[in-house]
């Protein structure tokens, strides 16, 4: 459910309103909670944008029934079938400009849709952020090192957030050596050192999974050996 989401995050944040919905809808249906408000809303907005707006109606008297959103429920009720509200509305109105901008907005290959933005200065990072985030929620080490040859070191890429240099001590797992003239930094180092101590001395304990989530949940380590896509 937290990879469906996230993914229907750099979506919709990139303009990508089918695929924002599909994965949010997957969200939904995945959460083990009897459905999630947080993609219920997400599926507000998206069939607002899109002018589905008997399906957003749907999802709008779902979330009037929460306790923490039902006032943004609320609010979007006023747009529905109101086409000038969602135009005037900075975000909902751009989004849906950008939905029917044709063939850019329709494909779900965003390593070919953001890659030739990264040569653009001035959203060039936010298209390196959302790319590099999509190669490593997809475990696609791969592509993301034959990005990081082309374009690390440049002004295109700088500099490695602490993900990506996880991503490149997994990529040169057995080649240490590689690690700080790649731009790992000693405390990603060492925080690998860790982990990989406890995947071997902890594998055999009933609760294994549950220590390596607690204490390293939030690395790519983490994601690309225990969570499933």
């Amino acid at each position: 459910m937290r990879h469906a989401f996230m993914l229907s995050d750099l979506y919709y944040h990139i303009g990508v309103i089918p695929s924002a919905q599909e994965m949010a809808f997957e969200a939904y249906v995945a959460s083990n909670q009897g459905g999630s408000p947080r993609s219920l809303l997400r599926l507000v907005e998206t069939n607002l944008i899109s002018g589905e707006y008997r399906v957003a109606e749907k999802y709008i008297s779902l979330l009037e029934k929460t306790l923490f959103y039902k006032k943004e429920a609320t609010r979007f009720r006023q747009y529905l079938f109101n086409d000038q509200m969602i135009e005037e509305n900075s975000l909902l109105g751009f989004k849906r400009g950008s939905f029917y901008n044709g063939e850019f907005v329709l494909s779900k290959n965003l390593v070919v849709l953001l890659e030739p933005l990264l040569m653009n200065p001035s959203p060039g990072s936010v298209a390196l952020d959302y790319l590099t985030s999509i190669l490593l929620l997809n475990k696609d080490l791969k592509k993301f090192e034959d990005l990081r040859q082309l374009y690390y070191g440049t002004e295109v890429w700088p500099e490695l957030t602490i993900h990506q240099q996880e991503a490149v001590v997994a990529i040169y797992q057995n080649s240490p050596f590689e690690w700080q003239p790649n731009g790992v930094t000693k405390e990603v180092e060492q925080h690998f050192i860790s982990f990989d101590q406890d995947m071997r001395q902890k594998r055999g304990n009933l609760n294994f999974e549950k220590i390596m989530e607690d204490k390293y949940g939030k690395t790519l380590w983490y994601h690309l050996i225990f969570v499933q896509q």
